[in-house]
């Protein structure tokens, strides 16, 4: 029986997969940790403590709606666990640190930190983002008009032309979500209500009762009826509601790095042999003697000096 088989109350999927090889799996993780070292160089020490490679801990994890995929999980010694114990359930998704094409987890590799939030935030311990599944994502109302920025004007190459300034907000969604990226006019605020699209309601009222639409421009047309009947919009398509997928297992793959090797302290010098010692005092004491003869003889010097000199003083004027 295997390691992974040995977990209990894991599924046959997740007993089966296959983890990433390590090397791969670091070297997605290491130009993330790389730029939050670069972007937060005062909190560098901290860092290095929660966020080394070395510190964190590889996953494989399974989400209700099926995918099976790679995760890390760092910020065990914040949470005051080993790092085995910290598992993508109990830890907010922060980011994907790989971009597949479809947005699935199942092609992207996941990072789960424990104790980060942000503001109006949708986010909970234990869940992951896995779009590529679905399309038709749910219109909510918009409730709040919660945080408004002002953005400059720019380019649309869509549009082909230039437009000027708007504003962006986020909103609360009737399902109790945040939305980030709702526009308005720059100067519109929300006590002043919503203004009714009358001409486009009715041209795409005209297109919905054409007997030329298939399906899937009669779909497209019922939705943007639906989205775009005011302005600036009252109703916001909701991702979270469909992409936010909650982990139902997790299985323990291991550390994302070896540690560190510890240096070794350094070994205190050995004492010098007897010889050695009974050398060295004997050449000392050699020095001493030397040393007291050069004194006596400065002293013997400085005596007869003193002498010449005291007779040189007391001799009458005019003699040598």
């Amino acid at each position: 029986m295997t390691a992974a088989a040995s977990e209990p109350g894991l599924s046959p999927a997740l007993i089966e997969a296959k983890p990433r090889p390590s090397t791969g799996v670091l070297r997605l993780y290491k130009p993330y940790y790389e730029d939050l070292l670069r972007y937060n160089f005062s909190s560098r020490d901290f860092i290095e403590r929660r966020d080394a490679p070395e510190q964190c801990f590889r996953w494989l994890i399974e989400l209700d709606c099926g995918c099976v995929t790679d995760a890390v999980t760092s910020g065990h010694q914040a949470a005051h666990v080993q790092m085995e114990e910290l598992s993508p359930a109990d830890c907010v998704f922060e980011r994907f640190l790989e971009s597949g094409k479809s947005g699935a987890s199942k092609e992207n590799l996941l990072l789960f930190s424990w104790g980060v939030s942000w503001k109006y935030s949708n986010w909970d311990n234990g869940y992951a983002w896995c779009a590529g599944h679905r399309d038709d994502l749910p219109v909510r109302e918009i409730t709040e008009w919660v945080e408004r920025t002002q953005r400059p004007g720019h380019y649309s190459e869509y549009l082909g032309k230039e437009l000027g300034p708007y504003a962006s907000w986020v909103v609360k969604l009737s399902c109790g979500h945040y939305e980030y990226h709702a526009m308005s006019e720059v100067n519109w605020r929300p006590e002043q209500g919503y203004a009714e699209q009358a001409d486009l309601v009715a041209k795409i009222s005209r297109d919905l009762v054409s007997e030329d639409l298939d399906a899937k421009t009669k779909k497209a047309l019922e939705r943007m009826l639906v989205m775009r009947s005011t302005e600036p919009q009252s109703r916001e398509e909701c991702r979270y509601c469909v992409y936010m997928r909650r982990v139902v297992g997790c299985r323990p793959v291991g550390q994302l790095a070896k540690p560190k090797p510890h240096a070794k302290p350094e070994e205190s010098p050995q004492p010098p042999s007897r010889r050695t010692l009974t050398r060295r005092l004997n050449a000392a004491e050699a020095n001493i003697t030397r040393l007291r003869d050069q004194l006596a003889q400065a002293e013997h010097a400085a005596a007869r000096l003193r002498e010449e000199r005291d007779k040189a003083s007391s001799a009458p004027d005019g003699t040598n």
